[in-house]
């Protein structure tokens, strides 16, 4: 953005000090590209991190132990989704001969023990 504070400062001092802030904002501006150069040189950094992360999890992921882990839990996922549906069908079930008045579990669960 514009740095409006400063363009003030520069109009509100003399014309030798006008020069002098000039001098001050072009030095500024050298210390940003400086800035920028180091950013970049980290952003180098980060990308050899980067392949070096992808390539340990690439690893991580190929072992045996992992691979039978991940294959139980995706077991575990699907008969978990199963039972959710099949739970699902049974209270449709349930709510379905609530409407056509005849009695079953669903209403002795809203009456209690």
């Amino acid at each position: 953005g514009i740095p409006f504070t400063l363009i003030d400062l520069v109009e509100s001092s003399s014309s030798s000090g006008g020069l002098e802030t000039l001098k001050l904002l072009k030095s500024l501006r050298l210390l940003r590209l400086f800035k920028l150069a180091r950013l970049m040189k980290f952003g180098s950094v980060l990308d050899h991190l980067d392949r070096d992360t992808a390539d340990m999890v690439e690893d991580f992921f190929q072992q045996s132990s992992t691979q039978s882990t991940i294959f139980l839990g995706a077991i575990t996922f699907k008969l978990a989704f199963l039972v959710h549906i099949s739970a699902c069908a049974w209270v449709f079930v349930g709510r379905s001969c609530s409407k056509a008045g005849i009695n079953n579990w669903l209403e002795n669960e809203k009456k209690g023990p």
